[in-house]
């Protein structure tokens, strides 16, 4: 058999067998570098929205990606992220779960203490379905904030009612009561960093990524273009 023809009805025979491809259509949002607090630390980070593919549930992790030098400030730890969907109202949502598999950080101190035990519980983590607001602190921005390895016991980092902090990336998992299973567009993405009332907050437009079923049909099309190379002149 022709090789091209091969490798085409072989694609096809995956496709097939593999079962259903969730065509949902995920989201990343990132800061990076962006809305600089008053001590000069950038604030980076990025937000990743990935649902089943009945749009019945969410992944959301968040990932605070400050590099060296940058994360010895409250201003710079991510507190939380507000964001809206269309085809679905906030009270659509009901946060079920968190999962932060590197541990924690406890700086209080002076020096950053890395505990790496994965912890499973919300530990202060909550979603308002009103606002759209999922925050540390049971919402007062307060203790459990994200930052990662670069983390360092300076300027304010120590003050004991924001420790402990999760060593990220955090994923918070909802439940999504959408009974039409249509699919859901994210419309708004707001992180919050810091704590009030100096909090910083970055308003950004959140990416589409690509759709597995595109993903696909574009890969049958390049194999198709190169199966029309290879045929002979005048065949």
């Amino acid at each position: 058999m022709n090789p091209v023809k091969a490798s085409i009805l072989a694609a096809l025979v995956c496709a097939i067998f593999a079962g259903p491809v969730s065509a949902a259509t995920n989201y990343t949002a990132t800061v990076s570098g962006k809305f600089a607090a008053s001590d000069g630390r950038p604030n980076n980070a990025t937000a990743d929205f990935a649902f089943n593919n009945t749009f019945t549930s969410l992944s959301l992790t968040l990932a605070n990606t400050a590099a060296v030098g940058q994360l010895g400030g409250i201003s710079s730890v991510l507190d939380g992220i507000k964001f809206s969907f269309s085809g679905a109202s906030l009270s659509a949502f009901s946060l079920s779960s968190l999962s932060a598999p590197n541990g924690t950080v406890n700086c209080s101190t002076g020096t950053c203490s890395f505990n790496g035990a994965a912890v499973a519980s919300l530990s202060g983590w909550t979603y308002n379905s009103t606002t759209g607001l999922l925050s540390a602190g049971n919402g007062s921005f307060k203790a459990h904030g994200i930052v990662n390895n670069n983390v360092t016991a300076t300027d304010g980092i120590t003050n004991s009612q924001h420790n402990p902090y999760f060593n990220g990336p955090v994923t918070f998992d909802f439940a999504v009561a959408n009974a039409s299973h249509a699919p859901l567009a994210l419309t708004s993405a707001t992180l919050y960093f810091g704590t009030a009332p100096d909090t910083q907050i970055a308003t950004i437009t959140p990416v589409p990524e690509p759709d597995v079923y595109a993903l696909m049909l574009a890969g049958m099309g390049v194999v198709g273009f190169v199966a029309r190379r290879r045929k002979p002149i005048g065949a």
